[in-house]
């Protein structure tokens, strides 16, 4: 018995372990971007060393596979929708709030946006539950942002 706990346990640990690193790599990048966009870089230099390291770095694992050319397509209007998009507008909003203010809104509104636009786009309405969810979220974030203004903190340029 005490084999069949410990691959549990050693995949929970892993499993831990890579959640871990995910949550350093995402709250890190904002602390990198707000750095860089408040000292020598642009915006446009932090999405280009943000995408094309990691296209350089994937592009040969991408043309060994011989995608199809809609695969290719798809890629490509993901990349348009949602990578080069989210890098500019974080970017931008570095440079008028601190790391830790974008760090707490930011992946937060992303499940509204994601609801609100499968709403808008593919007329699939969220259902009342989510829209509460929505809701709270939203007003969680306007609570935030009031807290900030009130302590005179809304832009730390």
């Amino acid at each position: 018995m005490a084999s069949r706990e410990s691959p549990d346990n050693a995949g929970k640990l892993l499993g831990f372990v890579w959640a871990g690193m995910s949550v350093a790599i995402f709250s890190g990048w904002f602390v990198v971007t707000r750095f860089s966009v408040t000292r020598e870089l642009n915006i446009w230099d932090i999405t280009a060393i943000r995408y094309g390291i990691g296209a350089a770095v994937l592009l040969p694992v991408l043309i060994r596979s011989r995608l199809s050319l809609r695969n290719w397509g798809l890629g490509l209007v993901f990349a348009i929708l949602w990578g080069a998009p989210f890098a500019l507008l974080v970017a931008l909003g570095l440079q008028l709030t601190s790391a830790a203010q974008a760090a707490s809104t930011a992946p937060t509104l992303m499940p509204v946006f994601a609801g609100l636009i499968a709403w808008a786009a593919l007329r699939e309405f969220p259902g009342w539950p989510r829209l509460l969810g929505y809701g709270a979220i939203s007003g969680g974030l306007v609570a935030l942002t009031a807290s900030y203004a009130a302590a005179g903190a809304a832009f730390n340029p």
